[in-house]
């Protein structure tokens, strides 16, 4: 076991440095970082209570029992910093440390500065399962904390998934995917603990010190995980002119819906200087440039890649998408390369090509993408649409 620790120990200072000389996501990477850390050195404490090194540095005893209330925030601002164009920590963020401090500071006047002898005997009252009764209620603020702060991240994530769609024709390895099914499954491992301890207190052969060890087992899988996909992650907005462009937040329109209430119009752009008229100039030239062009072949296209080429604003122009045609830029964009493949699938000079090679040549990036996409525009599958075609 402590060769496991070891090991778990190296790793961790590895990707610590690692991730933060990683230039991509740089404020990411260092959120991750400092995850690392905390994790690191929980496992060189648990390696010290294995040895029983731990004795002879009695005062190191229960360093990291703030730790809990620390992880899940930076999980949240982890997200944060991936979803945002200019994630920065302010100091309306110190609210988040509060728990954090304020858990630190009793352990500090109730357990740090009393004596060695007095933390070697609580030790072995711990491994005689003799656990205090705040111990248990701060491992239920723990857990509970995690799982509000968990739900705020999916809350996030989903926001996120929403709000590329209106920025960039393609979610693929931008829609944190990954973080979303790490989130949920932290969740529910985070729930079941709640429950152990809360019977635990009834069923007196269920120990809570059990369940509350898991808790660093579950942290060091789930942030080990998280560093193993983060560093393949692509910075989302690394294209994006961050002194201009800011985040915009759309209601994605329904393929199906063809009307935005007009209040909702009014009160999303309120502050846009934006004409009638200039309005109709611009979606007119978009509508010319996509016809002689044909950006939307290029499968990474973005709201900025267009507007740059139009000379105007990112904000006016998803203003014109979504006011003038109902629609966020990703089913904009994609309703073009639907009908790209509906025309190619009749073109006598693709019939040597598969109906993926036809929709990678159209600007998809994915057969999944392609196929939920295709169903969504036309209400049937490629392969039924082809059949179909063929036939008549």
């Amino acid at each position: 076991m402590e060769t496991v620790f070891v090991i778990g120990i190296a790793q961790g200072l590895f990707l610590m440095l690692f991730l933060l000389f990683k230039k991509e996501n740089r404020v990411a990477n260092s959120i991750l970082a400092f995850l690392i850390f905390l994790i690191s050195f929980s496992l060189f404490l648990n390696y010290c209570y294995s040895s029983e090194f731990i004795l002879k540095i009695p005062h190191w005893i229960g360093l990291d029992n703030a730790n809990p209330f620390l992880i899940p925030p930076f999980i949240y601002f982890y997200a944060k910093s991936l979803t945002s164009k200019r994630f920065t920590f302010k100091s309306k963020d110190a609210y988040h440390l509060l728990p954090f401090v304020i858990y630190f500071l009793y352990v500090f006047f109730s357990f740090f500065i009393k004596d060695a002898s007095y933390k070697i005997d609580f030790l072995h009252d711990l491994r005689n399962l003799e656990i205090p009764r705040d111990l248990l209620i701060s491992s239920f603020l723990k857990i509970i904390q995690a799982i509000v702060y968990l739900v705020l991240t999916f809350s996030l994530l989903r926001k996120h998934s929403s709000s590329i769609r209106n920025e960039f024709s393609y979610t693929e390895r931008i829609n944190l995917y990954w973080l979303k099914v790490i989130t949920i499954s932290i969740t529910v491992i985070y729930s079941i603990r709640l429950i152990g301890i809360f019977l635990s207190v009834f069923i007196s052969e269920l120990s809570p010190g059990f369940v509350e060890g898991g808790m660093e087992l579950v942290n060091v899988l789930f942030i080990y995980l998280m560093v193993y996909f983060g560093l393949s992650q692509p910075e989302i907005f690394k294209k994006w002119n961050r002194s201009n462009d800011q985040p915009v937040i759309i209601q994605e329109a329904n393929v199906e819906e063809k009307e935005v209430e007009t209040v909702a119009k009014k009160t999303k752009y309120a502050s846009s200087m934006l004409t009638d008229d200039q309005s109709l100039e611009i979606l007119k030239d978009l509508e010319n440039y996509m016809a002689s062009t044909k950006p939307y072949l290029v499968n990474e296209l973005t709201l900025k890649d267009v507007a740059d080429a139009l000379g105007v604003h990112s904000k006016n122009l998803s203003q014109v998408i979504n006011e003038q045609l109902n629609l966020n830029f990703f089913n904009f964009i994609n309703q073009y390369r639907v009908e790209e493949v509906k025309a190619k699938l009749l073109d006598e000079n693709f019939t040597h090509y598969s109906i993926l090679g036809i929709a990678l040549e159209s600007g998809f990036s994915s057969k999944s993408s392609f196929n939920s996409i295709f169903k969504k525009f036309t209400g049937c599958t490629p392969t039924s649409y082809k059949s179909a075609t063929s036939k008549s």
